[in-house]
Parts: structure tokens; sequence; C-alpha cells
């Protein structure tokens, strides 16, 4: 038989250990969704963040968004405005994204208490966030077909007559 102090030494350092656990799984699955979130918004908001700070970057990036996507209201949207609309487009993605993540493995994580099997909590990997990006307005986007492939596409056939 354990000793009772032994015991409670063991029970004391299970609970750590499942706090410690509980601790990372949460801040792994913050990590997933901020990254997720950044991916599905085209790393606009960490693009915007000096905005915030600096007065001249405001009114550029202002400037830029405009031509980018121009108002459709008789006011212009704000900096702020611009902001949380590319945090919500980012959640477009992530959200649904993330719930089926956390149900399919909230699954493998319930049916291991179900058997009584020992499992951690549901570890998310965050994707990498690589460097940023260049601005929107100086990405160069890949044409749709070489230009020698699309004269081809668009050349008439002649009819041999």
């Amino acid at each position: 038989m354990v000793p009772d102090n032994a015991a409670q030494a063991a029970v004391l350092w299970y609970r750590r250990r499942r706090r410690r656990q509980l601790r990372i799984s949460i801040f792994l699955f913050v990590a997933t969704l901020v990254s997720t979130t950044l991916v599905g918004s085209g790393f606009l908001p960490l693009e915007l963040l000096p905005g915030f700070f600096d007065e001249e970057k405001r009114t550029e990036w202002i400037h830029r968004l405009e031509t980018i996507d121009p108002s459709p209201e008789p006011l212009v949207r704000s900096f702020n405005q611009r902001y949380l609309e590319s945090l919500f487009q980012g959640f477009s993605y992530s959200g649904p994204l993330m719930l089926i993540l956390l149900c399919h493995e909230m699954g493998h994580f319930l049916q291991a208490v179900r058997y009584r099997v020992p499992a951690s909590f549901p570890f998310f990997i965050p994707l990498p966030i690589p460097p940023l990006p260049r601005t929107r307005t100086e990405r160069n986007l890949p044409q749709r077909h070489p230009p020698a492939i699309t004269a081809r596409l668009t050349r008439k056939k002649s009819s041999p007559t």
C-alpha cells in the first residue's frame, strides 16, 4: 500500500501536469486561430497594423484601399472599419475551419475518455506564418496563361481552302 503522503503527492503532480497540458492546448488553439485568420484575410491586418500608430501611414493606406476597393457608400469607410472588415474576412475562413477541426479532435478525445485510455487534450498545430508579403497593390499576380499560350489561344485557325 502507498503511504498517504505519497498518494497525495502523486495526485498533485498529475493535476499540475493536466493543467499544464490544458494551457499548452489552449495556447496552440489560439495560435492556430490567429494564423488561419491571417491566412484567410490575406495578411491584410498585419499590413494595416502600423496605420494605428502613424498618421502618415494611415492616410497612405486609406488612399491605397480606396483605389483597390472603392467604397460604394457616400461616406468613405474609415481606417478602423477597413481593418475590422479584413479581420471579419479572415474569421469567415478560420471560424468554420477551426470548428471542423475542433469537432474532429474532440471526437478522438471523448472516445479516449469513454474507453478510459489516457490521452492528452487535443493539440492544434498552427501554420507557420511566413514573412509579411508586400502590399496588395505591389503584389505581382500571376497571369492566367503565359503570353505565348495566350497568343496561341486567341489566334484564329485558318481553314485550308
